[in-house]
Parts: structure tokens; sequence; C-alpha cells
């Protein structure tokens, strides 16, 4: 009879282990890659959207325009490459420009928006309703300004409801301390990804998967997240 090995038991519960940890990881991996996929997925409906139509679409951040549709190069006669970084004041006919530079910062001071830039933002926001993943845009309180259909469906709230609420109001309360945190270093993270918990409002609790992002708009700081319900219980918070 050959003498067993003490080691044994105690190391094969240690690989078992480690191969539920890296099975975790792998999982979470996929996780973390489809949600990139799912913003690309945003994007892409909005800009093949924006590439198809007749008028000329223009984004501009501080008076240069970073961004500009087929038919806006079209009419100003550039190239693409050509008009990113350039100022859309100069562009303009020197007799309008600086009627046109103050209409940008009345429009960045909190000027309303002409009647057909507000049917595009609903335009934009009926495509984000086709998303399957929770989108969320924030303001840098938390405070939740738009969240698309998905979103309200998982959590079981309306829309009306949750754009009256503050993100930390979805989180379980021993979390909510920690969405607090996270809101506070997201404008010097720029970007991160985490996993935490999220409360319907019939109390049910779901793990989910969240990816932020900080943008610029009219001069403000906000918040956009996507979120993703974690399905594997192999994924630990």
């Amino acid at each position: 009879m050959q003498p067993q090995n003490p080691m044994v038991g105690p190391l094969t519960g240690q690989v078992d282990e480690l191969g539920k940890r890296i099975k975790a990881l792998e999982e979470t991996l996929a996780q973390l890659k489809s949600l990139d996929s799912t913003l690309h997925e945003m994007q892409y409906i909005i800009y093949s959207y924006v590439e198809k139509i007749r008028e000329g679409v223009v984004l501009i951040q501080d008076e240069i325009i970073i961004w500009a549709n087929k038919a806006a190069c079209d009419t100003l006669g550039y190239k693409l490459e050509e008009v990113i970084n350039k100022s859309a004041v100069e562009l303009a006919h020197p007799k309008y420009r600086d009627q046109l530079s103050a209409r940008y910062a009345m429009l960045q001071a909190g000027d309303d928006i002409p009647k057909k830039a507000q049917e595009e933002l609903a335009l934009r926001a009926e495509m984000l309703d086709l998303v399957s993943d929770s989108v969320f845009l924030l303001d840098i309180k938390g405070n939740i300004k738009y969240v698309n259909k998905s979103a309200c469906d998982f959590l079981g709230y309306t829309q009306d409801e949750m754009t009256g609420m503050n993100i930390a109001d979805v989180n379980p309360e021993e979390y909510k301390e920690k969405a607090k945190i996270r809101l506070s270093r997201a404008p010097n993270l720029k970007e991160a990804r985490f996993k935490t918990v999220h409360m319907r409002k019939d109390g049910t609790r779901v793990p989910v998967s969240v990816r932020i992002r900080v943008i610029k708009r009219g001069g403000h700081d906000y918040i956009l997240g996507v979120v993703r319900e974690i399905v594997h219980e192999e994924e630990t918070l």
C-alpha cells in the first residue's frame, strides 16, 4: 500500500479554486468587451444616420470643429481631415463672424436650442432606445438627465420617474457610499469600469457591470454610463 501524500488534498482544492477564478476573469473580460461593442454600436447608429441626411451636421467645441458629416464637408468644400480643428467662426463670412461667435457663447451659457436641433436630439434618443443595454446620462452630481427604454424596463421605472432620480437611488443602501465616491472621482478618471448592484423598483437586487465615460457638452461635464446585468454567479462583486 502506497503512503498518501498529505499535500494532495489542499493542493487539489487550491487548483480548483484557481480554475474558478480564472473562469470568472475570462467571463468578466467577455462582459467588458461586450460593453465596448455596445458603445461602438451606439456610435455607429448615430453616425450612420447623420452621414445619410442631406443637411450638414457639425460638432463644435469651443468654436473649433471636431467632427462634420459628409453633407457639411461637401457644402464647405473641404475634406473631413481639412475641416477638423478649423475655427467654425473663421469659416463664416466676415460679415457674420461676430454674430456667430456671440451665438455660440449664448448656447454654451444655456440659451434655448432651436426646434430643429431638438428634433435631432429626440431622434438620437429614439435610436438609443433600440440598444439592449441600459444607457444613462448623468450630470457630475449623479442626477439622471437621460435614460433609455432598456434601463427603464430593466429597473421597472418609467422614464419620467428615472429622470427625477439620482443614480445612487438605484443602489442598495450599502452601495450608496461607493456610488458617491465613484462620482466624485469620475472627472479625474475620464473613464472607468466596475461592478456593483442595482435595485429594481420592486426591491429585487441585480448585480451589474458598468462602464462610465466623462463627456463634455455645452462647457459642462456629463457622465455617460452603459450598464449590463451580470448573469454568471462566479463573477463576484
